[in-house]
C-alpha cells in the first residue's frame, strides 16, 4: 500500500488532470479500489463528493475506522457496469494508479 503522502500526490494530480471546471460547484466522484481511503481526502479538501468501491472488506473497515467522508461500498469492480448503467451521475471514476472520465 502506498504511503498516505505519495497516495494524496497521486490523488492531487488525478484532480488536475480531469480538469475539472473551477465553478465552485462540487462533483460526485467515484474511487474505484478505494482501500482505505486515502484518495478520497484528497477529493474530499477538493471540496467534492465521493464514493468508494472495493471488493476488500477490511480496507473498508480501515476506512471507516479513519471516519472518511465518502460513501462506501463493498462489492466487486467486475459488477460495476451494472452499477453505472443504472446511474450515470458521475463525473469522475479512479482506479489506484489510472483514471478515467465517465
Amino acid at each position: 500500500m502506498p504511503r498516505p503522502e505519495v497516495q494524496a500526490k497521486i490523488s492531487e494530480r488525478a484532480v488536475e488532470l480531469l480538469a475539472l471546471p473551477n465553478d465552485g460547484v462540487p462533483r460526485l466522484l467515484l474511487d474505484i479500489g478505494c482501500g482505505s481511503g486515502l484518495s478520497g481526502e484528497t477529493l474530499s479538501e477538493n471540496g467534492h463528493h465521493w464514493i468508494g468501491y472495493d471488493i476488500s472488506e477490511s480496507m473498508l473497515d480501515v476506512a471507516v475506522e479513519r471516519e472518511v467522508d465518502g460513501d462506501l461500498l463493498l462489492a466487486d469492480m467486475g459488477q460495476l457496469e451494472i452499477k453505472l448503467y443504472l446511474s450515470s451521475s458521475y463525473d469522475f471514476g479512479s482506479t489506484g494508479f489510472h483514471s478515467a472520465v465517465l
